[in-house]
This record gives C-alpha cells, structure tokens and sequence, in this order.
C-alpha cells in the first residue's frame, strides 16, 4: 500500500457483501475503500460546501468545475465522457452542504479514466481563466444590442426557474426557511432565480479556493478494482500537489448545527396557478425536526415510523387525516440527509387551518402513542422493508452509489462513514425493540409530540403569481439597462458576444483528443444472451427466465387490455392505481395492506404499452409481484383476493385516491412536462401514442378532472365500470406470465400458478372495440404556471419506407450533441435529448428550456448538421461507444428476464438483437450521412408540441395548432 497513506479504521460490512478501510492521506484528504466483488466500481469525490447564500454558488461550481481543466482543457469534457464512455453513472449533486462528483464503470481502463478527468476537473479547473463558464453555467447578462430588452440566462438558472415552479419545491423551501431561521439549511444550495444574478466571478473563484481542498475532500472507492493503483494514482496526480492549509489538519468547515426552535412556528406564503380554477387549491405542510446528535438507531427508527403512520393505505396517522377530510393528496417522509433529520407531511386542500391542524395531528398521534401501534401491523412493514433491504434492487443506480451516498450522510458530519452503511443492523435491534414492546410509541412521544422544534407552512395560491414575478424582473432589467452608462450597454453586448463567440468554437481534434477513450475494439461484438423457456402450465403460457434470483421470485402477469371498450379506457388507469389500496370482500383496507406487507417484497399494479410498431401495440394491465419462494401460494392468494373482490363502495377514499392522480400529474407537467408533450407529439401520427395518451396522458389527465368536477352525479356508475373492469381484464384469456426464477424453485410451485390460473374470470363477451383516433388537430401548446419550457417534436421514420437500423441509435447520440450545443449551451436549457425506436418512431425534447421558437428551429436543424458532419473515426467511434454503453448497462437478473420476455412477445429475435449490436458497431460516416434524408423526411412531418408558460406559447402561438391550459 502506498505510504501516503495511514489506515486508521478497518470494519468488516456482510450485510452489504464488503469490507470498509479508511485511510488518511498525508495531505489530509480522506479516503475510503469499500472492497466488493461488485465489478460496477464506483468512484466519488465529495467536498463539504455550506452555502452563504442563495446564489446557488454550490450548486453553480458544481457545474462549472466540469466545464474544462488543467489536463483536459476542452470546453465541456463532462459532455465528451458522456458521448464516448461505457459509464455506468456519471453525474454530480448539490446537497444542503456538500456536493458529491460520482463515476462508474465496469470497465476497468474506463473506470481509471473517468477517476481521472474528475479528479483534475475538481481540484484544477479552468474556471480561474474562463470567465465565460460561470456566464455559461450559472447566469449572464443576454444583451444582443443596444435597443434589445437585457435579460438573465443561463442554465442554472434557467434549471432553478424550472425547480420553483413546482409548489411541492415551493412547500418545501417555505418549510425550511421556517425550520432552520439561524442556520444554513434556511438556504437553497441550488440557488433562488431572484438571487443567482448577485453571484459574481470573484466569489466563485473564492468558494473553490476555500473548499475544493484535499483537506475538505471525502474521497470513496467501491467495488473490485487494484486499489493501490488508484490511490497511487490519487496521491501522484493529485494529492501530493497540494500544500497543507495554515489552519491545519483539514479545511476546518463544520456544518453547525441549528439552534432548534423554542415553539412552532406558523407561516404564509404562496405560489403560483395558471387557471382561476386552481385558486380553491392550498399547500400545507408540516415539519418536526429532530436533535443533530440523535442516534443513528433512532434515525433508522423515525424511517419506519414514518412508513408506518404514513406509506400505507393502512397507515394510522395517514388514515386518521383521509377520515377526518383534512386534505388530499397527503404524504409524509423522513429525511436523514442533512445534520438535522427531520420529518415531513404535506397535504394538499387543507380544508382547516395550520393550527386546527396542529391540534388534530397531535391530538392523532397522542392517541397512536397511548395505545399502542398494532404489532401485526409494525411486523408487517419491518419484514416488507427488511425484504427491500436485503434485496438491494437501487434500478439503474449502481450498488456503491447507494452505499457511497450513505455513507456522506454520516461522514460529513464528523461521524464515521461506515455508521451511515449500518441501516439493515438497525432495522435488526428495531425488531427486538418492537417485539418487546414501546420502542416506537416512545419515539411518537420523544420525537413527534414532546418536541416544540415545530413549523406549520400554508402555501396559498396566486393567479399568475409567476407571470407577475416575470414581469418584475424585466422592470429590474429594464431599470439596470437605463441607468447603464453607453461604455457599460456596449460592454454588456460585448462580454455576450464574447459568450457566444466562446460556445460557437470547436475544441481542435487535438484538444478533443486528450480526453481518454476506449476503442470500439475494447467492446464485446456479442450480445448477452438470457434464456428464456416457453412452458405450458394449462391453457396458460408461462415465459420462464431459469436465472440466479436467491430464493426470490419474480412475477409478472401480463394482462391484455387491447380489446377492452373505448368508454372504459381511461377508467383503467385509475382501477390499477386504487387495486391493492381499498378494501375486498375479506379484508378491510388494513387487512389487506398488512397481508402484501408480511408476505411480499413487492405487489404493483400498472398499465403499460409495449409497441411493435406504431400501429401494432399491445397494451396491458401488469401484476407484478416479488417474494421468498416459500410465499408463492400466499402471493396468488393474496392477487386473486384484490383482482376478484375488491369492493368499489367507498366514495370518499376512491375520491381521494382519484385525487392524487390528478396532483401527481399536475406536478409532473411543472417538472417533467417533456414526457407528456412527446407522447402527445407521437399521438398527431401513431395509434400507439394516441392510446397512451388517452389512458395515462393529457387526455387522460382531462378525463380525470372532469370525473371529479362531476363525481357525486357519476360515482355509481363509476363504480359499476370498475367491477365491470375487472371481470373484463382478469380473465383467463388475457393473461401471459413472466417469471424470473431458478428452475428449481418454479417446478417447485408451479402447481400454485396453475391453481391460480384456473381461479380466474372466464371470458368476457364484448363486441370488437373500436380505436383511438389520431389526436387533432396537431401541434399543441399547454399552458401551466411553469416559468420554462417543455418542448417536443416527433416523427414516423417508417412513412417513407424507412426501416429501423441499429445505426439509428449512433445517430441519435449524435443529434443528442447536437442538441447539447444549441439548446443546452447556447440556449441555456437544463436538457434536451432525442431517440429513435425499434416500432418507427422518433422524437426530440428540451426540458426546462426558456425558448420555444429558438427550440424549433434546433430541432427543424438536425438533419442539415448531420449532413455537414465531418467526424474522424475517432470521433465517431465515440459516439458508436455512447451508443453501446445504454445496451451494456449492468442490470438485475429480475430486469433481464422480463426484458427477454417483453422481447420475445414482440418477437424480437436473439439473432435481430445481435443484427441491430453489429450494425451500432460497424456505423461510420458515411453511414450517418446515408440516414441524413431520413431524418430529414421525418422532421418535415412537422409534429411540435409544447408545455410551459403563457407568456411563452402565446408569444409563439404561430407555431401551434391548438392552445389551452391544463
């Protein structure tokens, strides 16, 4: 081991398959090694970066760090790794106080060269001679002459505007203003649009110079790698450069802790709404925060005590505020990310005051902690949350991200990092707490009611409250520009023109070529094969992946929903959210909920489509389940129950449940609206997308508001389509299984899914159902209170006789860059992307974007830039190695055995898999010029939809067929 290094802590971690060293380098920086088998390495340097205030100035060099540096001196190397590299994650995050710059690859040379840009991005960047990154990345002056209106841009900037849409952010930010009045959680590291523009370049090059020293660094390995390589590589390109700080050991940053509050506190704010409608509809919200030096136990203990009082439909403390018509769409978390964990709820029209609240929650929770929690219930949610535990199924997320994650939490505080991996212990001690008997009341009592650390935050709406705000801010801007002097207006326009000067030039092949690459010869030329066995258990077809699942099985049941009728359609979406919340024949809604908590680690129902082409989809009505083997018989038992007997009677929770659909929509059109304006442009030319709109999308989302405009005149017959729904979709002809399981264990309890199988509902008559038609007319802009842009343009790439090719996808990394220069650094949007599918489709999108007609002119522009390209092979094979990064993506064994089944329904072959890999593989330029046209013919269908502000859609009302609000 290099001898720069001390080792001064060792501890040996099984329940998460490693072992943890600490070590301390001579310099001061610390470094942890968490040794795994894991071959998905993770590395991640964190820097604590307690803001001041609320520029954003964290969050900004966050972001400007990666904009260039001393070995890499290009203008944007994060956008180059993300082109041409195999990662596996590669990002950064702002929190509350620290900022974190994670990588992963399971590649080993790959893993070495992405450790290394970020480490010289993160200790010597270039922003000490660029002023144009801040301009860049956090906010500028946009002056384009002297009688053009001054304005702010900037992507940050422009993200934050995004983020303060959302009255969700707004509830949150407003909550901690009121939590933390004397410390710097009271802050929004991301930054508040109305102070990024006080964020100067000075300030930016101090912050750097203060925290981004080895001696405030927390530097984490994951997984299996040649760790003393890395840490000589650490010490000999990085740490050794540094001279120890005047101060001494370490950069001397604490994060303080908050004086807590002496009594609650009680606040108004508000936030904006786009239609009058909405002005009946409030945000409140509130927040407890708990001791910094509470035991990490006891933080373990309030996660599940809030899961307990909260998460459920059976959830004491979430049930009591439904019954008691406190407010719709409630929720409850607790965050143990920052110093001060503390916990959350938040409903939505509150029909009662903050203080009649107050006195109802306590009045609840008094009640909860005198008599006890049900012990059925707590044992329930303890094996429901052991089983998530243990199974460590994070998604796309790399294990060691979870982990590295985790283990800040603990040591930015001072703590060690291993305590912050120690969760499944706790959960462990829980139980025999539990089981004795108080643990949890005591926490109610300690924790919850004996605590004054209280704050109760009522959001009110405001018609157009941004649309006011906007209005200030171009007053301010146009009350600087008057007061500029001519030398300061034609300075302005000068240092934009130098901006834009800096974004229109090309980093030189040269300079391009210093960040390192694989080769496309470091890439296996095979696909990974997952076997997949056809059985017969019946009448019923089972796709069986034989893969390793230790002891767990994984079932889906695939239930056709194509041929169900038109009127019932939009109805379906709602059934599959409320089965599995509501009471059946048997159980009552607590019942029921602790049956699938005791006994299963997963129980969804959903709605999807999967599409062989834009015309031929197939969309269906999910199950799907997750268990020890040895729950097989309870799971069926457990799905026959809810699909057969759920009862339909009880109007004020259907209601409810109908209610939270409606508000996680609205907020996904404040902060996701892309998603929906891409389905909706798919929907001018494609059955599939139409379908999916009418079931899951705006259509659907306007299905839903008028249901509950009109809901005691329809909730009857309502209720009658739900059991008709029912009957309808789980019936023995409608249904394939997935199962993702050891042979073993299938041939085990497959007698269970035959039984199971036989218990459905026979065939329901029904005449042919009659198709969605295309959404008319085309080219929609929806207006909502969000202060930027979602924007979309879709295609049919199969109308001109275009058949699909693996080289689609090289091109649409390509467009992706494309997309990146114009819209994200020129434009100053957050995102933007584009895809091409396998059924003959294609799209492009912005997210949180302040242009409109800018945004559709880039993206009527693709095909002529893919036509001017002049890419070395270099260059290209970068691009053929983004590609091939998203097909090479480590994945669960669960994931991969549905994935082959979803393949081998649409008859996706192994050999057209190994046809489409060989074609990403062997695209060149000449290639991507070949597919110029047929970018080109699909642009010219012209399908654009938008979602975003009033201002901006009116403004651009020319490119719309259709405008409105939702």
């Amino acid at each position: 081991m290099n001898e720069n290094y001390s080792l001064i802590d060792t501890r040996e971690l099984p329940h998460i398959n490693a072992a943890g060293y600490l070590y301390r380098h001579a310099g001061g920086a610390a470094v942890m090694h968490l040794k795994s088998a894991d071959d998905n390495k993770v590395f991640c340097a964190a820097f604590k970066t307690p803001p001041a205030n609320e520029t954003g100035i964290a969050h900004i060099m966050e972001h400007c760090v990666l904009g260039g540096s001393r070995k890499y001196p290009l203008k944007d190397p994060f956008n180059e790794l993300s082109a041409g590299s195999l990662y596996t994650f590669l990002n950064a995050m702002t929190y509350p106080d620290r900022t974190i710059y994670p990588i992963a690859s399971v590649n080993d040379k790959d893993f070495l060269n992405l450790m290394d840009v970020y480490l010289d991005a993160v200790f010597f960047p270039k922003i000490y001679d660029r002023k144009e990154t801040l301009m860049q990345e956090g906010w500028h002056y946009q002056l384009e002459s002297e009688k053009a209106p001054l304005k702010y841009n900037g992507i940050v900037y422009n993200e934050m505007k995004g983020a303060y849409s959302d009255p969700q952010d707004a509830v949150q930010n407003a909550l901690r203003r009121a939590l933390y009045p004397n410390s710097l959680y009271k802050l929004d590291a991301g930054g508040n649009p109305d102070h990024i523009p006080e964020l100067d370049y000075e300030q930016l090059i101090n912050f750097h110079k203060k925290y981004y020293h080895p001696q405030n660094a927390m530097i984490i390995f994951y997984g299996n790698m040649d760790i003393g390589h890395c840490l000589d590589v650490l010490h000999t390109g990085y740490l050794s450069k540094f001279q120890p700080l005047a101060s001494g050991r370490g950069a001397d940053v604490e994060i303080a802790a908050a004086a807590p509050l002496a009594a609650p506190v009680f606040v108004q704010d508000a936030y904006s709404v786009a239609n009058e409608a909405d002005l009946a509809e409030n945000y409140m919200a509130v927040g407890i925060n708990f001791p910094d030096d509470m035991s990490l136990r006891d933080i373990t203990g309030l996660k599940l005590l809030n899961y307990i009082l909260m998460a459920t439909p059976a959830s004491p403390l979430y049930k009591a505020l439904v019954e008691a018509e406190a407010g719709q769409d409630i929720s409850g978390y607790v965050s143990g990310e920052i110093l001060h964990p503390y916990m959350q709820i938040t409903l939505k029209n509150a029909a009662m005051t903050a203080q009649e609240l107050k006195t109802l929650v306590d009045g609840i929770l008094t009640s909860i902690a005198q008599n006890g929690l049900s012990k059925k219930f707590v044992a329930a949610c303890l094996n429901f949350l052991e089983f998530q535990t243990k199974e460590e199924d994070f998604g796309n997320q790399p294990k060691g991200l979870i982990y590295t994650t985790r283990a800040l939490t603990t040591w930015t505080y001072g703590k060690s990092p291993f305590d912050g991996l120690m969760g499944i212990i706790h959960l462990e001690e829980i139980r025999a707490l539990c089981e004795k008997g108080g643990y949890l009341e005591g926490l109610i009592t300690k924790y919850l009611l004996d605590n004054p650390s209280r704050a109760y935050v009522t959001l009110n709406p405001v018609l157009d409250l941004d649309g006011q705000k906007e209005a200030d801010v171009a007053k301010k801007l146009a009350e600087i520009k008057a007061a500029m002097s001519e030398e300061e207006i034609a300075q302005t326009i000068a240092e934009y023109q130098g901006l834009r000067a800096f974004q229109e030039a090309q980093d030189s092949e040269e300079i391009r070529s210093l960040i390192p690459r694989l080769a496309v010869s470091d890439v296996k030329r095979e696909i990974e094969k997952v076997p997949l066995n056809v059985r017969r258990e019946g009448d019923a077809q089972v796709l069986l992946a034989p893969l390793t699942t230790n002891d767990i099985m994984y079932v889906s049941m695939m239930f056709d929903i194509g041929n169900l009728p038109k009127n019932y359609l939009p109805a379906v979406k709602i059934l599959q959210y409320i089965l599995s919340k509501i009471g059946t024949k048997n159980y009552s809604t607590s019942g029921i909920t602790e049956e699938i908590k005791a006994n299963l680690g997963g129980l969804s129902f959903t709605t999807d489509i999967i599409s062989k082409s834009l015309e031929e989809f197939y969309p269906r009505a999910a199950v799907f389940a997750k268990f020890l083997s040895a729950n097989t018989a309870k799971m069926f038992e457990i799905v026959t129950e809810i699909a057969q007997h759920t009862r339909f009677d009880d109007k004020s929770q259907i209601k409810n449940y109908i209610l939270e659909i409606k508000a996680s929509m609205e907020q996904m059109f404040l902060t996701n609206g892309s998603v929906f304006a891409v389905e909706r442009a798919a929907g001018y030319f494609s059955a599939a997308a139409a379908y999916n709109d009418a079931v899951g999308g705006l259509s659907f989302y306007e299905y839903v508001r008028d249901l509950l405009d009109n809901f005691d005149v329809r909730f009857d017959s309502f209720q009658s389509d739900l059991n008709e729904l029912c009957r309808m979709i789980y019936s023995k002809e409608n249904v394939k299984y997935s199962i993702v399981a050891e042979d073993e264990l299938y041939n085990r309890y497959n007698n269970h899914l035959r039984d199971f199988h036989n218990g459905l509902f026979d065939a329901y008559p029904r005449e042919k159902p009659a198709g969605i038609p295309l959404i008319t007319p085309k080219n929609d802009g929806f207006i909502t209170a969000s202060k930027v842009q979602y924007c979309a343009m879709a295609a049919n790439i199969a109308a001109d006789g275009h058949a699909y090719t693996g080289a689609l996808k090289v091109l649409s990394n390509i467009i992706d860059d494309y997309l990146y220069d114009e819209i994200r650094v020129k434009g100053g949007a957050y995102g933007m992307g584009s895809n091409f599918g396998r059924n003959g489709g294609m799209f492009l999108y912005s997210y949180r974007d302040p242009h409109v007609a800018n945004t559709y002119e880039v993206f009527k522009g693709a095909a002529e830039h893919v036509k001017s390209l002049d890419l070395s092979r270099a260059e290209m094979e970068k691009f053929i190695l983004g590609t091939i990064r998203s097909f090479d993506r480590p994945a669960t064994n669960a994931h991969k055995g549905f994935v082959a089944a979803v393949n081998h329904i649409l008859g996706i072959t192994d050999e057209a898999r190994q046809k489409e890999r060989d074609e990403i593989l062997s695209a060149d330029l000449a290639t991507i010029h070949g597919l110029a046209n047929v970018l080109e013919a699909a642009l010219a269908q012209d399908n654009f939809c938008a979602v975003g502000s009033e201002a901006a859609i009116v403004q651009n009302q020319q490119l719309f067929g259709n405008i409105r609000k939702v």
